[in-house]
Order: C-alpha cells, then structure tokens, then sequence
C-alpha cells in the first residue's frame, strides 16, 4: 500500500512539475496609446506623438511603456515619406530594459467609394546596443469603411514582420487585427481593436485588446 503510494505520489510531482516547466503558448494582453498631430511645421511636412502603455501576463502585469516621434513628408494626395524613433522601457523580472528603435517608412494611401486603403512599409532597427541591430521589414495593410452618416470606422488590417538579418526574410510573427475607430469630433478619434499576435520563431500567440486616441490641431 505504502509502496503504490509512493510510485503515485512521484508520478504526480513529475506531471505538476512538467506541467510548471512547460513554456507559455499564449497570452492576454491590453495596449493603449494616446496619439497627437501637431500643426504642420511647414508645407507638406507634418509631425505626430504617439505614448504607449502595455500590459501583459494576462493583464497582470506592465510589460512596457514607449515613446515615439515621427516625421512625413507628404509627396502627393497618396504618398507620404517619413523617419520615426521610438523608445521603450520594457518591464522584466528584477530589471528594466531600455531599447531604441528607428526607420524609415512609406506609407500608400487611397480611397475606393466609400473604402479606404493604406499599406504603410517600415525598415526598422531596434537595438538595446548601438553595435548589435536588429534590422527588419514590416508592411501593414489596412482597410477601412466609412459608415454612411454615422461616426463609425471599422477597420481589418494585417501586418507581418520579416527579418533582414539570417536567415533572410524569414517571417518571426504577423499581427491580425479588426476594430472600429470612432470620430468623437472634428479633430478626435478613438479606435478599440482585437489582435492577434502570432510568433513563427516560437509557438506563441498574443491576444490583445487595445483603445488608442488620437487628437490633431
């Protein structure tokens, strides 16, 4: 009796300990950012704001906070041109870890009726130390649709991140995401959204809710 009791209770620590071993394959997340538009410093050239809060670990945790800073140039009624750097304090266990990121970014936008259509490409580096990038190539596809006399936006957009160092232009994750944004008045938006995170190098699948608002002058 003494002896089954033994081999069951070994069996249950090993499948608990398995169990707590065992790596993380999903998580749910919230993020929120508040973003401002400047007047245009000059003809054609516009600047925006944008500070971010995440949390993560089920929402039990902070996972980090960023700022970032962009410029554009807007070439036509379509294309705009621009550079963007951003900095993130990511929260970690015992430790705080600054990173940098900067890119690049073309940014297509046009209108079929009453859909609108933007496809924003970034070339990104982002670092913790000067002399180890982290280069990588992100598009982002977004299709919205403008609700005939109401303040409504719903919108559908995808965005994979593909990496530009070895092995070359593998895919690490995509975004898949869907929400609306609502117009709270002439110059203020307010967007909640779902998204999917899903990692290619790890099987690792984010869920996020997210609000972001936004304000030009």
């Amino acid at each position: 009796m003494n002896k089954h009791f033994i081999v069951l209770f070994c069996l249950c620590m090993f499948f608990v300990t398995a169990a707590e071993a065992q790596e993380k394959t999903d998580d749910i997340a919230f993020w929120t950012t508040v973003k401002v538009d400047p007047p245009a410093i000059a003809e054609r050239w516009f600047t925006s704001v944008i500070l971010e809060y995440r949390l993560k670990n089920d929402l039990k945790e902070t996972d980090l906070y960023s700022a970032l800073a962009l410029i554009d140039y807007k070439i036509d009624s379509h294309w705009r041109a621009g550079l963007g750097y951003e900095f993130f304090l990511n929260k970690m266990p015992g430790k705080d870890i600054v990173e940098h990121r900067y890119y690049p970014q073309v940014t297509y936008n046009c209108k079929l009726q009453r859909f609108s259509v933007s496809l924003r490409s970034r070339v990104m580096n982002t670092f913790t130390e000067w002399k180890k990038p982290n280069w990588r190539h992100r598009n982002r596809l977004k299709i919205s649709y403008n609700i005939k006399n109401a303040p409504l936006r719903p919108f559908v957009y995808v965005e994979p991140y593909n990496s530009l160092s070895k092995p070359f232009y593998r895919t690490n994750k995509i975004r898949y995401a869907g929400g609306c944004s609502v117009i709270l008045a002439a110059k203020q938006s307010l967007d909640v959204f779902y998204m999917q995170e899903s990692y290619h190098t790890r099987p690792f699948v984010r869920h996020v809710i997210g609000v972001d608002y936004s304000y030009s002058f």
